[in-house]
């Protein structure tokens, strides 16, 4: 009968997705050299909780503790791979002035450490052009310094103010 329990329980976590738990360790800056890998997700919305979920974060409250289950992992990025993406997130040519604010979670990639704590997160839309992350990415703010979520990305990587 324990048998039974345990392996119905374990069917439960795997079909409805699992809130899994991760330790902190944000930093004021996002800084590659701080960044051992980094874990994709793609919005998923197909269970109840996640269905009217546009704007889905992969943490659950700001708070974090615990990886959203509206995500599904796809993919790890290595430590090379993980620095050269956080150069092109700092990088402020990857930004332009987004003329309005809209967003519906496509992926999420969670950031970690030496330690497998997570050092930071960002929220994509890749559909609305716009992203959210903790901590805030400085060189959104060079762009829209008034309001950085209204800087989009930039075509071909190009300037476009």
């Amino acid at each position: 009968m324990k048998k039974i329990i345990v392996c119905i329980s374990l069917l439960l976590k795997l079909s409805f997705g699992i809130c899994q738990e991760v330790k902190l360790n944000i930093k004021k800056h996002m800084v590659a050299d701080d960044i051992k890998y980094i874990q994709v997700f793609e919005c998923n919305r197909a269970g109840h909780d996640c269905y009217d979920q546009k704007g889905a974060d992969i943490m659950i409250n700001k708070t974090g503790r615990r990886l959203s289950p509206c995500f599904r992992l796809i993919k790890m990025l290595n430590e090379a791979d993980s620095k050269k993406l956080i150069g092109i997130l700092r990088s402020k040519e990857t930004y332009t002035v987004n003329p309005y604010y809209a967003f519906t979670t496509d992926y999420a990639i969670v950031l970690y450490d030496k330690n497998s704590a997570v050092n930071g997160w960002v929220n994509f839309s890749f559909v609305c052009n716009n992203s959210y992350s903790m901590p805030d990415i400085d060189e959104k703010k060079i762009v829209s310094p008034k309001d950085e979520t209204l800087a989009g990305f930039s075509t071909m990587g190009e300037p476009e103010y």
